[in-house]
């Protein structure tokens, strides 16, 4: 699969230390060097440069793919943007690469946080009415 590659803040990024925004201005990033750890390192600058999971488990010699989750999810808490898209296009993991691409991430995690808290309310209304019990 070929894949455009643009810079990774802080590894290899051009010197002066800007990535290119669609608009064609430069976008000074923070580095996020100091914070990277296995999973970020590897990762591409955009959504169109998504790599999935399944081929950062290859890469690493993980065998159980919930690894990979775990070490992005603490990479996120330590401050690494690491952005994922389920778009069946370019599925996977990526850095951002600009603010409006990390904030697109970021409202879809909205989203998906608004669905499923109106899916655990609906349940916990059925648990309630099947045992007689209220919640707190």
């Amino acid at each position: 699969m070929k894949r455009k590659k643009k810079a990774v803040p802080g590894v290899a990024a051009p010197k002066d230390g800007k990535v290119e925004q669609a608009a064609g201005a430069a976008l000074s990033m923070p580095d996020y060097t100091m914070r990277w750890g296995a999973v970020s390192s590897l990762l591409l600058t955009g959504a169109e440069n998504a790599i999935t999971g399944r081929e950062i488990k290859r890469i690493m010699g993980i065998k159980d793919g919930r690894e990979v989750s775990f070490m992005v999810e603490r990479e996120r808490r330590g401050g690494v943007p690491i952005c994922a898209s389920c778009d069946g296009k370019n599925p996977g993991y990526y850095l951002p690469g600009s603010p409006r691409e990390l904030e697109k991430y970021t409202v879809s995690l909205q989203r998906r946080i608004t669905a499923i808290t109106a899916t655990l309310e609906a349940l916990e209304t059925a648990l309630e009415e099947w045992t007689g019990q209220q919640r707190l």
